[in-house]
């Protein structure tokens, strides 16, 4: 006796069923979704300066600085005189030589970098033996 040409698929498909296949092929993975680069362009320092560049104990300096596509400005040391970001500039009262950082960031974590230093003498005029 042979075999019905209806009940060869329908076994198979019952075989295939019970096995948790379907007959067919099964749709290739999707890819992983590509990565996308920051939108945002990477923030600029374009200038950062200390005037005068050198003082005596108790005087005040001026730290200015030109800065481009930032979202938060840091100065290290910190001045206390918080958010940076809509400001062009600090007054401080170094009491030894400092090198001051700026850090200029970006809303997706990119930076720029700039440092000035300012020397500090010990309370003496410059050129001087005498106390200020």
């Amino acid at each position: 006796m042979k075999p019905s040409r209806t009940l060869i698929p329908l076994v198979l498909t019952l075989l295939l069923a019970a096995c948790g296949g379907t007959g067919t092929t099964p749709p290739p993975p999707t890819p992983p979704a590509p990565i996308t680069p920051p939108t945002d362009s990477a923030p600029v320092i374009s200038s950062f300066t200390a005037s005068p560049t050198n003082v005596i104990t108790g005087d005040f300096v001026t730290l200015s600085w030109d800065v481009t596509n930032a979202e938060t400005i840091r100065l290290t040391p910190d001045p206390g005189q918080g958010d940076l970001s809509a400001q062009t500039g600090v007054t401080v009262t170094p009491t030894a030589t400092t090198t001051y950082t700026l850090e200029a960031i970006s809303s997706s974590g990119l930076n720029d970098t700039a440092a000035v230093t300012v020397t500090v003498d010990g309370g003496q005029l410059p050129g001087s033996t005498l106390p200020y």
